[in-house]
């Protein structure tokens, strides 16, 4: 898990180092990542004043996460039937959701369990 938070402190650093969020979509600006058990490694940004960013389909991501008021523990999960295969995938989220911090991580069994979680949100790749 070493491996996953080093990787995690560089990425974010590294999106520092581009440079700060528009100020309209500043206090919604985030930065994901995810790992999964085979050590595969992706991340992207999201903003949602204006929906953009690099996950797979931005405007969706804010209409979820503004259904949830910006708490990915809160969103309502998809009913999507997953394959019981043990293959651990985890998400991590930082930013800010109107204003307010975000912190979130979870495990999850599976691509397709993080994905219904999330509403498709993850996985990134």
């Amino acid at each position: 898990m070493a491996i996953f938070e080093t990787i995690t402190a560089v990425a974010l650093a590294a999106a520092s180092l581009a440079g700060p969020a528009s100020p309209e979509n500043a206090s919604y600006a985030l930065r994901l990542s995810q790992t999964d058990s085979s050590g595969g490694y992706a991340r992207a940004t999201l903003t949602c004043k204006e929906p953009a960013g690099s996950v797979k389909d931005p405007a969706k991501a804010c209409a979820v996460l503004e259904a949830a008021g910006g708490k990915f523990s809160a969103i309502e999960e998809a009913s999507t039937a997953c394959p019981l295969n043990f293959a651990p995938v985890t998400v991590a989220v930082t930013g800010r959701w109107n204003g307010e911090a975000v912190d979130y991580k979870n495990e999850f069994p599976n691509a397709c369990n993080a994905s219904n979680a999330t509403q498709g949100i993850f996985p990134l790749k």
